[in-house]
C-alpha cells in the first residue's frame, strides 16, 4: 500500500520531496535504522497529519525504540480512524504486552482473534500473555493451535516447551525443546531452556553439556553462567560452581540469585562467614516476607553448626526485626551480648527493637471450642495449645512450692526442633480446676508480652493424671537469687533497665484489666544474665480480673499493700505497692524486712506506715517514686504507665542524669569499702528465721492482726505519714 499523497499532474517540489522522504523512511525502517526513520515519519505527518499508514509505521518505530507510551498514542489514534485495522490492533496489543499491561493486551488479542481466528502472530502473542499471567492451560491451547497451523515451527515448539517448563511438566518440555533444536540446532534460547529442563529433572550431566555449548557460543550469557553454576552446586562440584558465581558477580555485583547461590556454595564448603556476607548483601524487598523466611532458614543452618556465630545471630536478628518478630530478634541480640558483652552496637539494636515493638495489644474476642476427651478439658484458642506428654523428654525435678512441683524438660516440637521448658505440675489438678484454667487463661491473654513468662500450652501426666502447665524456661533463676549473687556488680543503669522490663510486663497485665496479686522477687525470673528483654514476670496463679471479687489472700507479707491486710481489697494499685518494694530491693540487695519475723505484728506496722529503710546511695527522685508507690492510700499511687514512662526517661533520656551518676559513684565507693573494711552489709545469714519469702495463705494471720488493731488503745490511723516517722518508727509493743 502506497502513501496517499495529494499529488497533481503538475507535481510540485513539495510533493516530490514527500515521496522522497517516504521512500527513505521505509528504507531506514526495514534496515532497522529506527531513529532516522522516526525523523522522516515525523516530517511526513507534518505534511499530512491524519495519514493512517504513516501513523502505523511511526507507532511501530516507537515500539522498536522501546518508546511504548508514544507508540500507544499513535496506535490509539490510528484505531480511532480505522477500528478494524488488524495490524494496528495486533501492534497495540504487543505494546501493552511489552508494558506488562497484560489485561489490556489480552483484550486486543481477543478482539483480533474474533475477527481473524487463525492469525498466527496474534495467537503467539496471546499465548505469551497467558504465560506471563501464569494461565498455563490457556497458553497451551494457543501454542497447540500454532502447531496445528505450522507443525514444524521451532518458535511454537519453544514457546510450548517453555509453558510446560513453567507448569513443571518437564518431560513434555524436553520433547518440545529437542524438536525445536532439531529444526534450529544453533538456537541459544532453546539450548538454555533445554539445559534448565535437564536441571529440573536432575540430569546434571546433560544440563552441563547444554550450558557449556551455550557459553561457547555466548561467553557473556549471565543466565547461562548462573544456571551452570547452580548445576555444579547441585552436582556437588562446589569449586566449579564458585568459579561461575564469582565471574558472574564481577560483572553483576547486585545479582541476587547469584549471591544466594554463591552463599549456598560457601555453606557447602563450610565457609560460613563468606556465606553470611553474601546472604546479607541480598536486596530483599520489605514486603517479600517469604524471602525473609528463606534467608532466616539459611542463618538457622549456619547456627546449627556454629551456635555462637555472632554474625549469623546479628543478621538473623535483623531479619526477625524486619518481620516484626521482636521476641526472636531480641533473643538473637541478647545471645550476642552473652557471647560478647562489649558489643555496644548490639545493645543499640536491642534498644531499637524495643522501641519498634507495638506496645498496644488488641485482644481479639475468640470463640473457644471446648471438647472433653477422657475427662480432659482442652481449650482450643489462639494462645494455648494441648501438648501430648509423649513430646517431653529428660524431665528433671527443679523445686516444689505451695502450688506444686516444677520440673524442667525438653519439648520435642519436631525432628529438628527441641526447646527446654518448665513443667508446672499443680497439686491435686487431676481435673481442670477453676484456678488452673484462670492461670492458663491469664498467660494466654498476656502471651504477646516479652516480659511475662510464656505458657506454651498444657499437658497431663499419665502417671498422676495431674494437669501441667508447659512454661518458658528461665535459665538464671529468680531476681532475688540474681541480686544475692551479683549485687555488687549491678550498676544503676542495669537496675533501671530491669525495672523498666518489670514495669513493661506489669503494664501488659494491667492493660488487660488484670491484677497480678503476688508480685515479689521470687516471681521475677531471669533469662540471659539479666540483659534487657530477658526478665519475665512469672506465676500468674493468683492473677485475676480487676472485677473479680475474692477474700482469699495469698502471698509474701512485705510485698503486700496495707489495704489488703485491712479488707482484702486487691486492685491494680496493690500491684503498684509491690512494685515499689521491688524498687527498694534493687537499691539494697536484700529482701524487705529480712531481720524480723513475718507475722501479724509486721502486718500491723505496715498498716501503720512502716516501710523499708532507704539506702544512702538512692537518688532522691527514685526514692520519691518509691514513696508514691508505697502510699497508704491506693488512690494516691501512680499507675504503671506513668512509672514505666518515668523509668524509661531515666534509662535512656537525659532527665536527672546527675542524680544517677552520683548514685553510681556512691555505689562504687560502697563496694570498695566493703572489700577494704570487710563490711558485711549484705550478709544474708542475718535473715530472721521467721522471715518467710514463699507465698502462703495469710487470711488467718490477717484476722489476728485485725484483732490486735481493735484491741490497741490508740487508733493506728493517727500515724499519718510514714515518711515522717520512718527513722524513729516505734509502735507500742502490744505483745
Amino acid at each position: 500500500m502506497d502513501l496517499d499523497l495529494p499529488i497533481s499532474q503538475d507535481a510540485t517540489e513539495k510533493s516530490f520531496n514527500a515521496l522522497t522522504i517516504w521512500s527513505r523512511a521505509r528504507a531506514n525502517f526495514y534496515q532497522t535504522k529506527y531513529s532516522e526513520a522516526l525523523k522522516d515519519f515525523n516530517k511526513l505527518l507534518e505534511i499530512k497529519p491524519n495519514d493512517t499508514l504513516t501513523l502505523g509505521f511511526r507507532g511501530e518505530t516507537y515500539q522498536k525504540l522501546e518508546k511504548y507510551n508514544e507508540a500507544l498514542i499513535d496506535f490509539n489514534n490510528l484505531l480511532e480512524k480505522e477500528p478494524n485495522n488488524y495490524l494496528a490492533l495486533g501492534l497495540r496489543g504487543e505494546t501493552y504486552l511489552l508494558l506488562e499491561n497484560y489485561n489490556e493486551a489480552l483484550t486486543d488479542f481477543n478482539n483480533l482473534l474474533e475477527k481473524d481466528p487463525n492469525n498466527y502472530r496474534a495467537l503467539e502473542l496471546r499465548g505469551k500473555t497467558y504465560l506471563m499471567l501464569k494461565k498455563y492451560n490457556e497458553a497451551l491451547i494457543d501454542f497447540n493451535k500454532l502447531l496445528e497451523l505450522e507443525p514444524n515451527s521451532a518458535l511454537a515448539l519453544r514457546l510450548r516447551g517453555d509453558t510446560y517448563l513453567f507448569s513443571e511438566k518437564y518431560n513434555e518440555a524436553l520433547m518440545d525443546f529437542n524438536k525445536s533444536l532439531e529444526l534450529e540446532p544453533n538456537n541459544t534460547f532453546a539450548l538454555e531452556l533445554r539445559g534448565e529442563t535437564y536441571l529440573k529433572l536432575k540430569n546434571y550431566h546433560e544440563a552441563l553439556t547444554d550450558f557449556n555449548n551455550l557459553l561457547e557460543k555466548e561467553p557473556n550469557n549471565s543466565r547461562a553462567s548462573e544456571l551452570r553454576g547452580e548445576t555444579y552446586l547441585l552436582s556437588e562440584k562446589y569449586n566449579e560452581a564458585l568459579t561461575d558465581f564469582n565471574n558472574l558477580l564481577e560483572n553483576e555485583p547486585n545479582n541476587s540469585r547469584a549471591l544466594e547461590l554463591r552463599g549456598e556454595t560457601y555453606l557447602k564448603l563450610k565457609k560460613y562467614n563468606e556465606a553470611l556476607m553474601d546472604f546479607n548483601l541480598l536486596e530483599i524487598q520489605l514486603n517479600n516476607l517469604d524471602f525473609h523466611e528463606e534467608i532466616i532458614d539459611k542463618y538457622n543452618e549456619i547456627l546449627k553448626i556454629e551456635p555462637n556465630n555472632t554474625l549469623a545471630l546479628k543478621f538473623r536478628g535483623n531479619n526477625y526485626k524486619i518481620l516484626k518478630k521482636y521476641k526472636e530478634a531480641l533473643h538473637d541480640f541478647n545471645n550476642i551480648l552473652k557471647i560478647n558483652p562489649d558489643d555496644i552496637s548490639v545493645l543499640n539494636l536491642i534498644i531499637e527493637t524495643e522501641k519498634n515493638k507495638n506496645q498496644s495489644i488488641n485482644i481479639k474476642t475468640q470463640k473457644q471450642q471446648t471438647r472433653i476427651v477422657n475427662d480432659i478439658i482442652t481449650e482450643s484458642s489462639e494462645f494455648i495449645n494441648w501438648i501430648p506428654y509423649s513430646q517431653f523428654k529428660d524431665i528433671k525435678y527443679i523445686a516444689e512450692g505451695g502450688f506444686g512441683v516444677v520440673n524442667s524438660a525438653i519439648l520435642i516440637k519436631d525432628k529438628e526442633n527441641e526447646i527446654k521448658v518448665a513443667l508446672k505440675n499443680l497439686h491435686n489438678s487431676k481435673d481442670m480446676t477453676d484456678d488452673f484454667l484462670k492461670e492458663v487463661i491469664s498467660h494466654g491473654i498476656t502471651s504477646s508480652s516479652d516480659f511475662i513468662l510464656q505458657c506454651y500450652g498444657i499437658t497431663k501426666d499419665p502417671n498422676t493424671n495431674n494437669n501441667i502447665m508447659v512454661m518458658e524456661f528461665a535459665e538464671d533463676g529468680n531476681l532475688h537469687k540474681n541480686l544475692m549473687l551479683n549485687f555488687d556488680e549491678i550498676t544503676w543503669q542495669t537496675k533501671l533497665e530491669r525495672l523498666y522490663c518489670i514495669a513493661t510486663g506489669l503494664e501488659q497485665i494491667h492493660n488487660n484489666k488484670l491484677i497480678h496479686r503476688d508480685l515479689h522477687s521470687g516471681n521475677i525470673l531471669m533469662g540471659v544474665n539479666g540483659i534487657l528483654g530477658s526478665i519475665r514476670i512469672a506465676d500468674l496463679g493468683l492473677c485475676r480480673n480487676i472485677d473479680a471479687l475474692t477474700n482469699y489472700v495469698y502471698g509474701v507479707i512485705p510485698y503486700i499493700a496495707p489495704e489488703i491486710f485491712k479488707d482484702s481489697s486487691y486492685s491494680q494499685a496493690s500491684d503498684i505497692y509491690s512494685f515499689g518494694i521491688l524498687m527498694w530491693e534493687f537499691t539494697s540487695g536484700h529482701r524487705p524486712f529480712f531481720n524480723r519475723p513475718h507475722n501479724s505484728k509486721l502486718m500491723c506496722k505496715i498498716i501503720g506506715g512502716l516501710r523499708p529503710e532507704i539506702t544512702d546511695d538512692t537518688p532522691e527522685l527514685f526514692s520519691d517514686l518509691m514513696f508514691r508507690c508505697w502510699n497508704s492510700n491506693p488512690l494516691n499511687r501512680p499507675n504503671i504507665k506513668e512509672i514505666k514512662e518515668q523509668i524509661y526517661k531515666w534509662c535512656w533520656g537525659k532527665e536527672n542524669q546527675d542524680q544517677f551518676i552520683q548514685a553510681e559513684q556512691l555505689r562504687k565507693i560502697s563496694v570498695q569499702l566493703k572489700f577494704l573494711e570487710e563490711w558485711e552489709g549484705n550478709n544474708y545469714s542475718s535473715y530472721h528465721s521467721e522471715a518467710i519469702y514463699t507465698s502462703r495463705p495469710l487470711n488467718s494471720t490477717i484476722s489476728l492482726s485485725n484483732l490486735m488493731l481493735i484491741g490497741h488503745k490508740e487508733p493506728i490511723s493517727k500515724v499519718k505519714d510514714y515518711k515522717s516517722v520512718q527513722e524513729n518508727f516505734e509502735i507500742e509493743e502490744w505483745f
